[in-house]
């Protein structure tokens, strides 16, 4: 699943093929499928694998405790903690320390594309949607401008959030206005009949 991601960054990582659904859900599957026709035909991305290790604070300071998790991205699929470590024999670890409000403030150092470091940092923040209620996995999210890309908006991770397909429609043309704190990340939501629901800092994903 990680090579199958770090594939459709790095094809469509600055233009989408003339292929593509205009629906955002099917675009999506399009743009994975192709990936992984590129995998199976060996021109896929290969190198070492990717082992983030998400650290909170306490554990940092204080050594592991009993909330400590093993989270392999996919829902159902558990590792055994030896098979892991084998993993990490080979990978490419990747440190990202937590405040106590799951806000990321320390990410390990890559080589990869520019947006890469930032999908983990957002990883590790947010095992789903941000938009408070929705299960939809953050694999399946993209990263939306708060301020949007066309107005101005940058790429940095204070204007960033991982938002499904649905909500993605809805901060675009539902009405739906969002604001994110650049440092605390407490979302703000507003919605078409005024209504305003905020939601605090991610939860750290060790606790």
């Amino acid at each position: 699943m990680g090579r199958l991601h770090n594939q459709v960054d790095v094809m469509f990582h600055d233009q989408l093929p003339d292929t593509c659904p205009t629906d955002p859900s099917a675009k999506q599957d399009h743009l994975r499928a192709l990936a992984l026709i590129a995998l199976t035909e060996g021109r896929g991305e290969s190198g070492r694998p990717e082992m983030i290790v998400v650290v909170d604070k306490q554990t940092l300071r204080d050594g592991i405790h009993d909330h400590a998790v093993i989270d392999t991205g996919v829902d159902g699929i558990d590792l055994p903690v030896e098979t892991l470590r084998r993993i990490a024999c080979l990978a490419g670890i990747i440190p990202i320390v937590l405040s106590s409000d799951g806000v990321a403030v320390d990410l390990g150092h890559t080589v990869r594309l520019a947006t890469s470091p930032q999908r983990r940092a957002m990883r590790a923040m947010y095992p789903t949607c941000a938009i408070p209620g929705c299960r939809v996995a953050f694999e399946n999210c993209v990263l939306h401008h708060i301020e949007y890309w066309e107005n101005g908006g940058t790429s940095d991770m204070s204007n960033l959030l991982p938002v499904c397909s649905r909500h993605h429609h809805a901060a675009h043309e539902g009405g739906w206005n969002l604001a994110l704190h650049p440092v605390t990340r407490v979302l703000t939501i507003t919605y078409p009949d005024g209504a305003v629901h905020t939601e605090p800092a991610p939860r750290a994903r060790s606790a």
